[in-house]
């Protein structure tokens, strides 16, 4: 395993994050444009942009289911590694908190009775080992 290997997981999470923002703004926008319809007369590049916007949030719920399935897939794989790899548990569990839950340093930290410094040093050991093979 390659150190670059590791952020698949969180590569994939911050894509989905994205994603979920943009849905967020079309759903938002397509209630504003749903309102609107029913403040004015009809009009057609109102109804146009609705159904633009409608079919906008179904494409982004599309992608975002599978982009949940891609990375609940990686993050499957990646643990299986990760537990393949690693003998000592709290190595294993340093990196199954970093890479497959994506936890920022600081609750990885804090969910190992550790400080953020000896995490990360900890942490840079483990790639430096890995990055040696």
């Amino acid at each position: 395993m390659k150190a670059s290997e590791l952020n698949e997981v969180r590569l994939l999470k911050m894509k989905l994050c994205a994603y979920e923002i943009l849905l967020t703004r079309a759903r938002n926008a397509l209630s504003n444009m749903a309102s609107m319809a029913t403040d004015y007369p009809s009009s057609g590049t109102l109804k146009s942009r609705v159904e633009e916007l409608t079919l906008k949030v179904m494409h982004l719920t599309e992608q975002i289911a599978r982009l949940r399935a891609d990375m609940e897939e990686a993050a499957l794989g990646l643990a299986t590694r990760i537990c393949q790899i690693f003998i000592d548990e709290t190595e294993q569990t340093l990196m199954l908190l970093r890479y497959v839950e994506c936890l920022p340093w600081t609750k990885v930290a804090k969910r190992m009775y550790y400080s953020r410094r000896n995490v990360c040093r900890l942490h840079d050991a483990i790639i430096t080992r890995i990055d040696a093979h």
